[in-house]
Formats: C-alpha cells, sequence, structure tokens
C-alpha cells in the first residue's frame, strides 16, 4: 500500500465497529513504519510490529457477538518490541467501516513504543449480510440442535447459520455467554495482568468476577479452552456460592471420579445432582474440553 494511501488512512475518523446482521472477514497486508516521529531514520529491528495473534491468519467475526466499539477490532492482532516486549494494550485503530452497507474497508493498526518509534499494520475488512439462518447451517442435524435454538431465541448466543457446536469453547467466551444465562452486569475491578481493556471481553471478565463465576487471580487465561469439570465449577459457584456438595454419594459411582481434580468433585457432584450435566455410561469425562453444544445443553436445564 502507496504512503499516500496510508496517511489517507490515517486520517479516517474512528467509528464504533460491528452490529448483529452483518458478517466481517479479514485479509491481512501487514506494513512497517521506518521513521520515529521524529523523521530519523532507524533500524528496523527497533521498530514495534504488528501482527495476528498466534494461530490466527484472517479474521472472520460474526457481528454482535463482540461489544460494538472499535476495541473489537483489536481483539485478533498483538504488538511486540524488542525493548519493551509486548505493547499490545497501546494499539490504536482507525477505520472508515460502516458496518450498515455492505463493500471493503481499510482498518488501519499503529502502536508506538517508548522511544517513539512506531509500526503499523493495514487490512480490508469486507463487510457483507449474511442469509437468515434456518435450516442450511452446521447445527441443524446436530445432536443439540434444539438447545442451540433455545439459546439463540433467549439471547445467550448470536443467531447465526454458523454455530460450531463441536468446537472447543475458550474462558472468554463461556463468561459471556454465562452472564447472560444469569442476567449479570455489574461490574468489578480486574486483578488479572492478562486482560487489558481493549480486549473485546473486557467488561465480560469484570461482570463475571463481580458475580462469582470466576476467582480472583493473578492470570485469567481468556483463550484457554475450558474443560468439563471447569464449566460445572462455574455454574456450581455461581449456585451455591463456591460451595457445590460435599456428598459426593452420585459422583463417586462414576467410573471417572478419580480422573477428576479434587477442588473439581464439589462442583462436579452439584451438576450431577441437578441433572445439568452427566454423561451416559457413568462417566463425566472432567478433564476433556467442554464443546459448544455440551455448553448450551447444560445451560437449558439450567434455566
Amino acid at each position: 500500500m502507496s504512503r499516500e494511501i496510508s496517511k489517507q488512512i490515517l486520517s479516517i475518523a474512528m467509528v464504533a465497529g460491528i452490529s448483529l446482521g452483518s458478517i466481517i472477514s479479514v485479509n491481512a497486508n501487514p506494513q512497517l513504519d521506518t521513521t520515529c516521529s521524529n523523521n530519523t531514520s532507524v533500524d528496523e529491528h527497533q521498530i514495534p510490529k504488528i501482527d495476528f495473534i498466534p494461530g490466527v491468519t484472517e479474521i472472520n467475526m460474526l457481528a454482535g457477538e463482540h461489544p460494538s466499539t472499535d476495541a473489537d477490532l483489536i481483539t485478533f492482532v498483538r504488538a511486540i518490541d524488542l525493548q519493551d516486549g509486548d505493547i499490545s494494550n497501546k494499539i490504536k485503530v482507525e477505520t472508515n467501516l460502516d458496518y450498515k452497507i455492505p463493500g471493503k474497508y481499510y482498518v488501519h493498526y499503529s502502536v508506538t513504543d517508548k522511544d517513539g518509534n512506531s509500526g503499523f499494520f493495514n487490512i480490508m475488512a469486507k463487510v457483507s449480510e449474511p442469509e437468515s439462518y434456518g435450516t442450511d447451517n452446521d447445527w441443524g442435524n446436530h445432536w443439540s440442535r434444539e438447545y442451540i435454538q433455545q439459546a439463540m431465541d433467549k439471547g445467550w448466543v448470536c443467531k447465526s447459520d454458523e454455530f460450531r457446536p463441536d468446537d472447543r469453547i475458550t474462558r472468554a467466551e463461556v463468561i459471556k455467554i454465562l452472564n447472560r444465562v444469569y442476567g449479570y452486569n455489574t461490574k468489578g475491578d480486574i486483578p488479572f495482568n492478562d486482560v487489558y481493556p481493549n480486549d473485546w471481553f473486557y467488561d465480560e471478565v469484570r461482570i463475571a468476577l463481580n458475580n462469582n463465576v470466576i476467582s480472583s487471580d493473578t492470570k485469567f487465561r481468556p483463550y484457554d479452552f475450558v474443560t468439563r469439570e471447569e464449566f460445572a465449577t462455574m455454574i456450581s459457584n455461581i449456585e451455591t456460592n463456591k460451595k457445590g456438595d460435599s456428598n459426593h454419594d452420585k459422583y463417586i459411582n462414576y467410573k471417572d471420579y478419580n480422573q477428576s481434580s479434587p477442588w473439581a468433585r464439589n462442583s462436579i457432584e452439584y451438576v450431577i445432582e441437578k441433572g445439568y450435566m452427566g454423561k451416559g455410561g457413568q462417566v463425566f469425562n472432567p478433564t476433556n474440553s467442554i464443546i459448544r453444544g455440551e455448553v448450551v445443553t447444560a445451560l437449558s436445564r439450567v434455566k
């Protein structure tokens, strides 16, 4: 992309980003600004690099799944500086994106390190209107389709043809759903050193922490996948104020009782007693990652 176009992008006013009913897919074209703010040349190694987070090569965002802010567009990128380390929280975004009108739009990311060296990353965003969800989807024939439909109708998850019912779910994603299921919206302070104000899940973490969905620690690990015993613990923490059920008369009979973490057993007993979770054949699979279809199925029994 030419320097002229880059300047045009920099002059574009920020537009608060995304709304239910549009899909944004993004292709990347990373570039670096090779001058300091004082216009003197610098070694390219001194320039902070902005790129996608590991494991991401393009962005396919379903509008409405995240807050309608420019911070939403920073979720999938990071900035690394050789001297300052991770400076992702300093990334700024400018875009001419209009989520209401299908078309192609520029998104421009920039970051400046403490020495005044700047780097930038440009992408093209395509906005298109999806077809209404219905039988032509990835969940219409899934065993959990009834519960997926309920979750969509109740607003726990977005209405879409794509739900990915067999995919694992991250900690950030699951607390957002739990906040909606239980109607939580009051926010608390965040003690975590891996959650930043420009993360799309920042307020969701504040809400979850303030309502006993998660516990306070130094790290939240937003991108870790949730295990079945962790999900059981989240539900139990909410409904029993972190007490669970210490009488393991049900779970003790499961074949994989000893495979569970001791800290999770009261919670697993609770969700089995309530009929929220439990697999046939007297197994719970406590350390397996829970999949999205299982999450909405369990929560349909909660509410």
